[in-house]
């Protein structure tokens, strides 16, 4: 796989948190957004608070796990 492009993968499967953490840490970038439901307006709430708290600017976040439910949020870097 080709990783020059510093691609994020945004799921709502906590198995791409492992599959991060065990084969492509520092080579990918993983949002995983934790909710009870997965209509667009949840999925929106919480970009848009990954967004105010200018963590989708990051430039690490192409390598990096973050884990985000609601108004809180994991960052995991290697």
């Amino acid at each position: 796989m080709d990783y020059k492009n510093n691609f994020i993968i945004v799921a709502g499967d906590l198995d791409f948190g492992e599959l991060w953490y065990w084969h492509y840490s520092g080579k990918l970038g993983v949002i995983i957004l934790r909710m009870d439901s997965y209509i667009f307006e949840s999925q929106f709430k919480i970009i848009k608070f990954l967004h105010d708290k200018n963590l989708l600017r990051d430039d690490k976040l192409s390598r990096s796990l973050v884990v985000s439910a609601g108004s809180k949020y994991r960052f995991r870097t290697v």
